[in-house]
């Protein structure tokens, strides 16, 4: 097949040239990502995708080290967690198949550069890990026991837990052996003699510290540590502490998680806002910081807490943000551009302002060239065969035609107000699914006859499967696609309050009487507790939440669109859609697609002209589908959203 023009005079540049230097994020294959940090600072992430990273300060360049490389074949394996002495000598653990049986870690002496599979006595998958610097480490082994070194890993000895029938997944042991351990189900130990000897200790649960609203999870203790004289636990997400000899438990209630060491070098909390504080030897809190991003996993490292937040790690000490650096690889083999689309059969990918391309997905990527324009706060994508458009976060967008290397700035407003302004010719709406056995897609066609807008075409493409498109009528008013049409210029603004969303205060009322029938029925049995509105957490307040029902119309609109977003999303190999497509009269399309149907109110809305796209959740295109083809969207069950909004300023 003949190579286009175009890129065959790229690549033909990229021969001349060669390969760009260049850095690049390191991409990992899952997102259950585990970091750990040693006594100089080095860094390690493992994936459960048997992946390791390793990177040699918080501002260096990663490099993959995964254990297949060395030659093991570490298909299947889940890795949650890596734990080194030093900067050359560590382990990696979790779920590691070898030979029929999971009694293996592996363990390298170079940095990862090679791996040896170590037997370490137990058989099961490794819940935890807990190490010091000098040569210790102890692994909780599913309910086996407690795998022991003190020699680096290379031999290992069994040390018992105090019941064999609880799995101890969370534990924690201090430089002077002091150890506490928490179950799946309700059971914390203390040991003060390297695990010769245990005490049972009551939970904050068998205390009674919490009221069990969530009646249907396990009281699961998620997280333990020692911090001088004091115990902290987190069970079922609420923290306690207590004094470790008189057990006391007392709710640390403004946060949700705690990060210390070994050596109590220092104590962070953190609580639902992501927000960092410093907690010092009077359990004083004093805040640091706060991130935007999720949080993947953090650990406290000689007075400093270092968190992988998004594709970050960012390193605080008790007072201030000190770093932030992105996870990036300046290894060819490693760097992985982002797709932006293809062209002819091509893979097109972008790094920062380069160009790659490939011919077959997971091949080698080749440089192709860099565009003449800066790349750092937006993103790109492909508008068809020749053209590159780039989305910056101001209001202007550039296309870069690869042929002729022209470019072309314009403005996302204009160009909302310019296909308004043409006039609309054509509507379709059509309706879809596509999964891993189907395929559909039901497209019907109005066409402007004079005024208003008439059936033109009904179409069923794919498998025939039909299941969407009826209740339709044959002609649509023009008024309404004429006032729609004037108000396209708008569909960048979100949805500002609720008042956008007709809600009344009977609607209100509703919702607080569903609180209350949600609260009586956590005393009934477990068939008459399917109550419309649900909260799967414990210790709930309900008079707090009632008033909470009181102030959802004062929520800004930043607040509001975070819940809108994500409402009733769920994954699924199964992808739905519904879609409106306006033909104006210079031939230009624009589609208004929802990927979240039927969702409530079917947001976010996805807008398209020309490659540039944005979501919305404008109430206006609510509006003219409940006009104009009321069936299209499916019921809302309006209810749903202020029961998210009450839950989300709850947590808050």
């Amino acid at each position: 097949m003949r190579l286009p023009i175009l890129l065959l005079l790229c690549i033909l540049t990229f021969c001349a040239n060669g390969q760009q230097a260049t850095k690049a994020p390191l991409r990992f294959q899952r997102y259950a990502l585990n970091l750990n940090v040693n006594a100089s600072e080095q860094l390690v992430i493992t994936t459960r995708a048997g992946e390791v990273a390793i990177a040699d300060q918080i501002d260096g360049y990663w490099i993959n080290r995964n254990p297949g490389t060395s030659g093991n074949n570490y298909s299947g394996h889940t890795f949650d967690q890596a734990n080194f002495f030093n900067n050359d000598t560590g382990i990696v653990s979790g779920y590691i198949q070898v030979g029929g049986k999971t009694n293996s870690i592996y363990h390298t002496s170079d940095r990862g550069k090679t791996w040896k599979v170590v037997d370490m006595g137990l058989d099961g998958w490794v819940d935890y890990a807990q190490n010091l610097d000098n040569g210790i480490a102890w692994l909780s082994v599913s309910g086996k026991g407690i795998a022991y070194t003190e020699d680096y890993g290379y031999n290992w000895k069994t040390l018992h837990i105090p019941d064999q029938k609880q799995r101890y997944t969370q534990i924690y042991f201090n430089d002077q052996k002091e150890g506490l351990i928490g179950s799946l189900w309700n059971s914390i130990a203390y040991t003060d003699d390297n695990c010769k000897n245990w005490r049972i200790l009551p939970t904050p649960l068998d205390q009674k510290k919490y009221t069990k609203t969530n009646k249907e999870s396990r009281p699961e203790i998620e997280s333990v540590t020692i911090f001088k004289d004091w115990i902290f636990v987190n069970q079922e997400g609420l923290i306690f502490y207590s004094d470790k000899d008189s057990i006391n438990w007392i709710w640390l209630k403004q946060f949700d998680k705690f990060y210390t060491d070994a050596v109590n070098s220092a104590f962070f909390v953190r609580n639902s806002r992501n927000e960092y504080f410093h907690l010092d030897s009077n359990l004083n809190a004093f805040q640091i910081t706060k991130l935007t991003d999720i949080t993947h996993s953090a650990q406290c490292r000689n007075g400093k807490l270092f968190i992988m937040s998004g594709d970050n790690i960012v390193k605080i000490d008790k007072k201030e943000l000190l770093s932030s650096s992105p996870i990036l690889t300046n290894q060819p083999a490693l760097i992985q551009p982002e797709i932006i689309g293809y062209s002819r059969g091509h893979i097109i990918g972008a790094i920062g302002n380069k160009i790659y391309h490939q011919t077959e997905y997971n091949q080698t990527w080749n440089y192709l060239f860099d565009l003449p324009f800066k790349t750092d706060d937006g993103v790109m994508s492909m508008v068809d065969d020749d053209r590159i458009i780039y989305n910056s976060n101001s209001d202007t967008i550039v296309y870069y035609t690869i042929g002729s290397r022209a470019i072309e700035k314009r403005q996302k407003s204009n160009l909302l107000k310019e296909f308004s302004q043409s006039g609309i010719q054509k509507i379709y709406f059509s309706k879809g699914s596509r999964g891993c056995f189907h395929g559909y897609e039901d497209v019907i066609t109005y066409q402007n006859n004079d005024y208003d807008f008439e059936l033109e075409n009904e179409e069923i493409t794919g498998s025939g499967f039909r299941n969407g498109l009826r209740g339709y009528d044959d002609k649509i008013d023009g008024k309404l696609v004429k006032q729609f049409a004037m108000e396209i210029s708008e569909l960048q603004r979100n949805v500002g309050s609720l008042s956008d969303l007709a809600y009344t205060n009977k609607d209100f009322e509703k919702c607080k009487d569903d609180i209350l029938a949600f609260e009586k029925s956590l005393g009934a049995n477990k068939k008459q507790r399917q109550t419309s509105f649900q909260f799967q957490q414990n210790n709930l307040d309900f008079p707090r939440m009632l008033s909470l029902v009181d102030s959802l119309n004062t929520v800004d609109s930043a607040f509001l669109n975070d819940q809108l977003i994500p409402l009733d999303a769920f994954v699924s190999t199964t992808t739905n859609w519904i879609k409106i497509e306006l033909l104006n009269n210079d031939g230009n399309i624009m589609s208004i697609s929802s990927y979240r149907f039927p969702t409530t109110f079917n947001y976010p809305w996805i807008v398209a002209i020309d490659g540039y796209r944005f979501q919305t959740t404008n109430s206006k295109i609510n509006k003219f589908i409940t006009n104009a083809y009321p069936l299209l969207a499916g019921k809302t069950n309006r209810m749903e959203l202020l029961y998210t909004l009450v839950k989300a300023m709850y947590r808050n």
